[in-house]
């Protein structure tokens, strides 16, 4: 008799075969809330082209989609997922060793014990009760320690230089461009930079200072010079311009005045008087033309009386100022006698 054995064997995970996606459907307002490139990966994905606009892109997918654009969002226990995050993981594992490699190749290398051991920091020494007291003196005394050394070198470093001082003497060029001043050897200056203080070394002023001054000076000077020159000649030109101008205005002015006069007196005056050149009745009709003439013929009436009246007004000044010079002519007295006329 044959026997069938069963093996049951334990099930295996189906996450492998199974969609763990989940679908989502995006609206107008959730498409619109996407980025550009995101909207253009799901363009690309369903069939539009996604060289658009970003609006029309989304018109288009809800054109396609009216119920809304199905888009499938991975769970975090998708293959993929977990792809991805093992992947983040081994790269954020990898960063500070790429960064150490990158120190060592700009710096030097690292010793052992550095690697191993961090550094020590150093601790700042203890201040004991009675060395605030002692400051000063530690001050001086540290002062002094420091400053000996240096003025032993400089005083050996004179001293080597005197035999080579002595050989060499001073040049006539030198000589002459002393201006005079007794020549001093090298022993002597170096005993008398070596004898003044610090701050008086280099402060003394040579003849090449004071002629630097004198040469700016002169600039000044000359310079200044000439600019008076040109304000006088500013000055002049201003005062020549005002009076040709005026005179020149004025002379225009009278131009222009005597030419409005021969105008009105030889061309205008010809024409006043012959009304028919002027009042425009010609070109009128009947009816107007009679009102416009009875106007203009008061109007000359007006001032033919206007212009009575100003010569009677005028006869009559002229004859009270005839008549008040000949009183005053009979007021007069004589020279001789002292008595009226």
């Amino acid at each position: 008799m044959t026997r069938f054995h069963f093996f049951i064997t334990p099930l295996r995970p189906l996450r492998p075969f199974l969609n763990m996606s989940a679908i989502e459907i995006y609206d107008v307002e959730n498409l619109r809330q996407l980025n550009r490139r995101q909207i253009q990966h799901l363009a690309k994905k369903n069939g539009v082209k996604a060289n658009g606009k970003t609006e029309i892109l989304i018109l288009q997918l809800i054109a396609k989609f009216p119920d809304g654009v199905p888009i499938e969002t991975a769970t975090n226990d998708t293959p993929a997922t977990r792809k991805r995050t093992i992947t983040k993981m081994k790269a954020e594992e990898t960063k500070p060793q790429q960064r150490v490699s990158k120190r060592r190749k700009m710096g030097n290398a690292p010793t052992e014990q550095d690697e191993t051991q961090p550094s020590a920091i150093e601790q700042p020494p203890r201040v004991l009760p009675g060395a605030v007291e002692q400051l000063p003196s530690a001050v001086e005394q540290l002062l002094a320690a420091e400053n000996l050394p240096r003025a032993i070198e400089q005083r050996q470093g004179v001293i080597e230089q005197w035999p080579r001082a002595v050989e060499r003497l001073p040049s006539p060029s030198e000589q002459r461009a002393s201006l005079g001043t007794p020549v001093a050897t090298q022993i002597e200056i170096g005993h008398r930079e070596e004898d003044a203080p610090q701050s008086q070394r280099g402060t003394g002023v040579g003849p090449k200072d004071v002629r630097l001054v004198k040469r700016e000076l002169t600039k000044l000077v000359n310079g200044a010079a000439e600019i008076r020159v040109e304000l006088a000649e500013t000055r002049m030109l201003i005062e020549y311009m005002k009076t040709e101008v005026m005179q020149r205005a004025a002379d225009q002015l009278a131009l222009v005045g005597w030419i409005n006069f021969a105008t009105e007196a030889r061309v205008l005056r010809q024409f006043k008087r012959n009304r028919k050149l002027w009042d425009g009745t010609p070109f009128m009709q009947p009816g107007p033309k009679q009102a416009w003439k009875g106007f203009l013929d008061e109007l000359e009436k007006e001032k033919l009386v206007e212009s009575l009246n100003s010569a009677a007004q005028y006869e009559a000044k002229r004859r009270r100022r005839r008549s008040r010079s000949n009183s005053e002519e009979r007021k007069e007295f004589s020279v001789d006698t002292g008595e009226k006329i």
